[in-house]
């Protein structure tokens, strides 16, 4: 399948609206560029030299930034934001379409916009060189990087500059930059400040994952190729006065008692909280303190382990996380370390944003307020958050679908030029049975170059047979004493493409020896035999007529589920009541070799 296939599909599976209705059409249409009545009222920000900063593709361009000194040793950062509370007014067909879509979706090469592109991409977003109208955070901010004091205005802005973030990076590392010498004080500006924000950052505690973020490269319509996605100084720096313009946008609600879309991030809860003491165990960390879980616990955990397994339990970490939801009561932000937090910066492509800006016209009173601005009862405003967290869920489930299937496309034409890799266990894949037992069923694996994934079922493993060890954090195979756990390295070959599921199966690859070779003769041969010895692992079994000593796993029991007495060294079945003990005469079918051990895995027949 093509990739326009799969966005169709995935859009289509999530019911994603991508058609706008005639009368929100028609509204955006109507709309032209900032008249002189529309910025008679505003701030006159023109000559400031603000500039975007984006990705080399993007076209809607939500905020501009500019930086200076502030006394002696602090910064005053502007943050200017695209006014769209000014076009997309309350219960206006554009609204009622924004509130239902709830974001936009990004796709490699395709974009579904909240708004219609003439807002989205045109009247909204700050382009270089023409007047736009813009909601404007002025941020003072001291030597230690706390922010002193803020403001909020609505202005007319003039981006001098569209940039991106490779060009602003190649700037900071000491390329050529042939722009003004006003905005490069301002980028240095800024990049001085990240750097205060990032220590800060640190200093709460607050949880840092890398972006492992991958881009294809797409022909005519395939995945011809990955690369990661660069993520510098040039982002971080962007990402840290994003962050600053928002908990300054949530103070000052907060502050004039105003209910507003608060970003809510909660530490671990319920399922989430078992999932990260199973993962605790499996790394051999200390247990969770009785206090509950913080930023700082968490953070502690990750410095106390060899660098080599940090990346590891970072991304492990996540699966423990809870979502980020929208609510309208602030309870701070856990993964950020913050007690306020609003999303401010994005009005183009997330509703959120816009319900915010409109509140901010309220409580300031700002010019337009009364067309603009509203203030919503909690019970509304409650169903606003609970209809665009569902629909940022839904996004994410289509985009990450979308990115899974191109992974999977991408391995299965590149298989016949090279379908083997070096892989790293990041997970176990676990089951509780029916008896309230935990059973390893595979392996979850990232391979060596970083983009790739597959999943390894044990039940490929033709080495022995591996079981969940007491610790429930490694698998022990009894015939060849080796041990699997999270950062064990292994040789596979990707075996299955399931593109529809985006998953990719693999099988290890094992050597095999001249002994084995001639044992691998007996594959399919049936044996009479005597059970020599038993453990909780299965049989060891004596075969007179080949002079072998083989193993049965009990895992190889299938008509029926077996308990394991420890004292009598026995298994009885649970409900045939059978009962297999040392010295009992058994039949077996030779099933495969053990390449470690060199004898034969045998099933009881």
């Amino acid at each position: 399948m093509k990739l326009q296939q799969l966005i169709h599909s995935a859009v289509k599976n999530q019911s994603i609206p991508d058609t706008f209705p005639h009368n929100a059409l028609e509204q955006a249409n109507n709309i032209q560029e900032p008249l002189a009545h529309e910025k008679r009222h505003r701030k006159n920000l023109c000559k400031l030299p603000l500039v975007t900063i984006d990705g080399d593709t993007s076209q809607d361009f939500d905020d501009a930034v500019y930086c200076e000194r502030w006394r002696k040793n602090g910064w005053y950062l502007v943050v200017a934001i695209a006014d769209v509370a000014h076009y997309v007014t309350p219960n206006s067909p554009l609204d009622n379409e924004a509130q239902l879509r709830g974001n936009s979706v990004y796709f490699p090469e395709f974009c579904i916009p909240m708004l219609p592109k003439n807002l989205s991409n045109n009247i909204c977003s700050l382009k270089p060189n023409v007047d736009r109208l813009s909601m404007v955070a002025h941020l003072y901010i001291n030597a230690s990087g706390k922010l002193c004091k803020y403001k909020f205005e609505n202005a007319v802005i003039h981006s001098h500059a569209r940039l991106t973030y490779n060009e602003v990076q190649n700037f900071l590392d000491g390329g050529t930059f042939n722009h003004a010498p006003s905005i490069k004080k301002s980028l240095k500006n800024l990049h001085a400040l990240y750097r205060v924000l990032s220590k800060v950052r640190r200093g709460r505690h607050a949880l840092e994952f890398e972006s492992n973020e991958q881009q294809f490269i797409i022909k005519n319509g395939c995945p011809v190729g990955i690369q990661a996605a660069k993520r510098g100084d040039s982002h971080k720096m962007i990402e840290e006065a994003m962050i600053i313009a928002n908990v300054a946008s949530a103070m000052l609600l907060s502050k004039n008692n105003m209910p507003y879309v608060s970003r809510f991030h909660n530490s671990p809860q319920g399922k989430k909280l078992e999932k990260l003491e199973e993962l605790v165990r499996d790394y051999k960390l200390p247990s969770l303190p009785s206090t509950g879980v913080t930023p700082e616990v968490l953070s502690r955990y990750i410095q106390s382990l060899p660098s080599h397994l940090q990346d590891d339990f970072k991304k492990a970490l996540l699966q423990t996380s809870e979502k980020a939801v929208y609510c309208c009561d602030n309870e701070g932000h856990f993964g950020l370390a913050l007690d306020f937090y609003a999303h401010f910066t994005s009005p183009i492509r997330r509703y959120p944003d816009v319900i915010v800006h409109r509140m901010i016209y309220t409580v300031l009173k700002l010019p337009g307020w009364q067309r603009c601005g509203y203030r919503m009862k909690k019970s509304k405003l409650s169903l606003v958050c609970q209809q665009t967290t569902k629909t940022e869920i839904r996004a994410n489930n289509a985009t990450t679908k979308v990115h899974n299937q191109l992974l999977v496309s991408y391995y299965k034409h590149q298989n016949h030029k090279n379908p083997t890799y070096t892989a790293e266990v990041v997970a176990i894949h676990k089951k509780t049975t029916t008896g309230g037992a935990l059973k390893a069923l595979g392996l979850y694996t990232t391979f060596d170059n970083g983009f790739g994934r597959a999943y390894v079922p044990l039940a490929n493993f033709k080495n022995g047979f591996y079981i969940l060890e007491k610790n429930g954090n490694s698998l022990l195979n009894r015939q060849t004493n080796q041990s699997i756990k999270i950062g064990t390295k292994l040789q596979i070959k990707l075996a299955g493409f399931n593109i529809k599921n985006g998953q990719i199966k693999a099988i290890p690859i094992e050597k095999q020896t001249p002994t084995s070779k001639a044992l691998s003769k007996m594959i399919g041969q049936v044996y009479s035999g005597t059970i020599k010895n038993i453990s909780r692992a299965g049989f060891e079994i004596s075969l007179p007529q080949v002079k072998e000593i083989c193993f049965s796993p009990i895992g190889f029991l299938k008509d029926d589920y077996y308990r394991f007495n420890k004292t009598e060294k026995s298994f009885t079945g649970t409900h045939t009541k059978r009962v297999l003990k040392k010295g009992d005469s058994v039949k077996v079918k030779v099933v495969r070799i053990s390449q470690e051990r060199q004898n034969l895995i045998v099933e009881l027949i």
